[in-house]
């Protein structure tokens, strides 16, 4: 009988993870005070990651002109490798998720310039999970908004501004 609800529960998570979509996707916009030139500065710094709160440690892999690959390894110990794909003086920024545990992605950021000189920052992150399993555990365990919300948050800090969430969550 046990071996039965286990087959059942198995297969019944493996139904659930074929139906969900393939793709995440969470968005976040904060409007600061600071420049897109001093947050561009900041978020694109592989080297200074240390105003980063969830982060023990960055690695430059790879390191030629705009063209790097690094390594972030989180507190908890997840490493996610990313490689650049786009560096946009002041206005953009887009490196893509080459190694993590079990997914890819990609993640952009777009600085615009506010009236004030200060910047509309949105951040949009996108993981591609194509094991089923790992997909019913990514959407039970995983929050992709929270991530970029702290991330935010981290920006605010380092920058000595508060972070207030601008749009609402278009996570899917």
């Amino acid at each position: 009988m046990i071996f039965y609800v286990i087959i059942g529960i198995i297969l019944l998570t493996l139904f659930v993870g074929l139906i969900l979509p393939n793709e995440r996707k969470a968005e976040r916009t904060a409007i600061f005070s600071t420049s897109p030139e001093s947050i561009f500065n900041l978020i694109t710094d592989n080297r200074n990651w240390k105003w980063r709160s969830n982060l023990k440690e960055v690695q430059i892999l790879e390191s030629a002109g705009d063209n790097e690959i690094f390594k972030e390894i989180q507190k908890k110990g997840q490493a996610i490798t990313f490689k650049v794909k786009s560096k946009i003086p002041y206005s953009r920024y887009e490196i893509e998720i080459i190694e993590a545990n079990g997914f890819t992605g990609y993640w952009t950021g777009t600085l615009e310039e506010t009236d004030n000189g200060g910047t509309e920052l949105t951040f949009t992150e996108y993981a591609t999970i194509k094991n089923p399993f790992i997909k019913v555990l990514s959407y039970l365990f995983f929050d992709l908004g929270s991530t970029i919300d702290q991330y935010l948050g981290d920006i605010a800090k380092a920058i000595g501004e508060e972070y207030n969430k601008h749009a609402s969550d278009q996570q899917k």
